[in-house]
């Protein structure tokens, strides 16, 4: 059996705050391999302090995809609409890079013990 892995990452608020919650499920990213060498059951650290369990990760072609599959509210608990969460993404990653790598939805676990 292999080894489990541990992924760290930094989330800015109010995001880390609704990750910590247990309000927003899933953490999305442009899908870069190196997203793809963990598996379920691997380890999350958010901001060094949080750790979750990954449920799956899950390849989409574009953010409005993972949005629609898993659910503005778990990915963006506070936004209303897919257009106002796609322009979320677009603050932190360009349309290009999407089209390049597409994205990558973290599905989180509740909070575990340190």
């Amino acid at each position: 059996m292999s080894q489990s892995q541990t992924l760290e990452l930094n989330v800015q608020e109010p995001y880390f705050s609704l990750i910590e919650t247990g309000q927003k499920t899933v953490e999305g990213r442009l899908g870069k391999d190196k997203y793809f060498s963990f598996k379920k059951g691997d380890k999350v650290v958010f901001n060094k302090s949080l750790k979750l369990e990954i449920k799956d990760l899950i390849k989409y072609k574009s953010f409005r995809e993972m949005l629609m599959f898993e659910g503005l509210k778990n990915v963006l608990p506070e936004v209303q609409t897919l257009e106002e969460g796609e322009q979320i993404y677009y603050q932190f990653y360009s349309k290009a890079d999407e089209q390049k790598y597409g994205v990558v939805g973290i599905c989180l676990s509740s909070k575990e013990n340190k």
